[in-house]
């Protein structure tokens, strides 16, 4: 299997983070909500990958835009 690019990675957080945000108003039960948590913690290790990519601590291309980052809430990562 092919490892997914820094901008594949981008784009499924951007789509999770598009269905997390149509989803909240609607939760009712306890599957809606574990789908939620479920959709937030994909979230949080996509960007937590994302970041570790454009921090240089990892060995792939620093190939992570500032705005991406910015996006994720951290700024400039130099």
């Amino acid at each position: 299997m092919k490892e997914k690019s820094t901008q594949d990675l981008a784009d499924e957080f951007m789509e999770l983070q598009e269905k997390r945000r149509r989803l909240e108003p609607q939760v009712r039960d306890g599957m809606d909500r574990i789908e939620l948590v479920s959709i937030e913690a994909r979230g949080k290790a996509l960007a937590t990958e994302i970041l570790l990519r454009g921090s240089g601590r990892d060995p792939r291309p620093n190939d992570v835009s500032p705005l991406l980052l910015r996006h994720l809430g951290v700024g400039l990562v130099e």
